[in-house]
Order: structure tokens, then sequence, then C-alpha cells
């Protein structure tokens, strides 16, 4: 099965961020000094198959009151992706620090989701 790793700063070149850095921690996101949350915005993806993109497996350090939370957008076309709702806030990280989430399960269970070969991350940080 294909698979995407982003663990250099050059990988997260393409997401948008605001209020996060791949510079304290070269290929890991941070939040910046002084602000308190931050975003970071995939690139709007693409997969022949749906149930390729069935897994999304996250690693981080979530230090004391922390978080970490995921969202995605799902879209038939790349231009359906800007109007696709965003999913809940899904905070699943476990004690060793790894989020894992089963995309195709989640929106099998939720029909409301559009499901088509596109596919937009979102993972908000907020600070203790």
């Amino acid at each position: 099965m294909a698979s995407q790793t982003w663990d250099s700063k050059t990988d997260w070149d393409t997401w948008t961020l605001d209020g996060l850095n791949t510079t304290d921690n070269p290929g890991y996101l941070s939040i910046n000094s002084g602000v308190s949350s931050g975003t970071a915005t995939s690139p709007k993806l693409q997969c022949a198959n749906w149930t390729r993109w069935s897994k999304l497996r996250l690693v981080g350090t979530v230090p004391g009151a922390s978080n970490i939370a995921v969202q995605f957008r799902v879209a038939t076309t790349e231009g359906g992706l800007d109007a696709a709702a965003w999913s809940p806030k899904l905070d699943t990280f476990d004690d060793d620090g790894v989020c894992g989430i089963d995309l195709y399960e989640f929106v099998s269970a939720h029909p409301e989701y559009d499901v088509g070969p596109w596919i937009q991350l979102r993972i908000t940080m907020l600070a203790s």
C-alpha cells in the first residue's frame, strides 16, 4: 500500500502553517513562541482509490496539558474540497504519542461526507 510521510522540514513546505513552524525542531511541527495555538493545512491530495487513504497515523509529543487534533475533508473533485466541511476534531493520541485514525471507517459511518479521491488534512496544536 502506498504511503506518505512528512518527517523533514522540506516535507512540510507544501503545507500552510498558521502559528506553527518546522524550524524549532526540523521535521516536526512546533507552536510559535507567543501563541497559544496553530494549524497546519495540507495541500489538496489525490489518490486513485479511496481505500488507499484508509489509515492516518501521526506520531507526536503532547506535553502536559497541550493537545493535538486532526481534521480532514474529502471531495469528489479538487475544487470541491474548498466547500467540503471539515470533520470534527479527532484527538486520538495514545500514551505513546501515536494517533491512529481509520478514515475509511469514519466516512463510512458518516454518509454526509462526499467521498472521492480528494482529501485534505488539518492539524491543530494547542499549547498548555
